[in-house]
């Protein structure tokens, strides 16, 4: 069998991540077939299967990509406004985070489909990926938050709850 370039390889991957991540974000993953996905990247179930063994290690690259790309969002734009907790910071903070969740749809719906399906399997192990992770809010305590939501949730008490539930 003659091998693939480096190249190949990278590219045919992006194509069935991008299908799965639209068919995954439309119809869930159960509810998308396999072959569904190499119908949608153009490509052969066969080959498919020379990239993925399964759907379910698409599901977990696509975990991973849109973590990371959610990691460096966070480390650039949302954290440096995390310095100041005075009103017009906090309101540049409050517009950043609604632009960020607006541009990055997917991600939550990604994140909604492994809660509701697998029982949040995937990014359980994945919490560093949570954008709400931002330290310099773990020590703020609840009762000088302007706006609870966003970057402050789950507060530091509804993480242990949470963590403690067999999800």
């Amino acid at each position: 069998m003659p091998k693939l370039l480096h190249g190949t390889i990278e590219k045919n991957k992006l194509k069935i991540e991008r299908a799965a991540l639209q068919l995954f974000t439309r119809k869930g993953f159960h509810g998308t077939t396999v072959r569904e996905i190499a119908n949608r990247a153009g490509i052969s179930m066969g080959k498919l299967y020379i990239y993925y063994d399964t759907k379910e290690d698409i599901f977990i690259d696509l975990v991973h990509h849109l973590g990371r790309k959610m990691e460096i969002i966070r480390q650039k734009e949302l954290i440096p406004l995390m310095a100041s907790m005075d009103p017009d910071s906090l309101k540049k903070l409050a517009t950043a985070i609604g632009r960020v969740v607006s541009e990055n749809l997917d991600y939550w719906r990604l994140m909604y489909i492994d809660v509701v399906e697998f029982r949040h399997k995937h990014w359980r192990s994945k919490r560093a990926m949570w954008p709400w992770r931002c330290a310099p809010w773990d020590s703020v305590p609840a009762s000088s938050w302007v706006i609870p939501w966003a970057p402050l949730w789950p507060p530091r008490w509804l993480r242990k709850s949470l963590a403690s539930y067999p999800l």
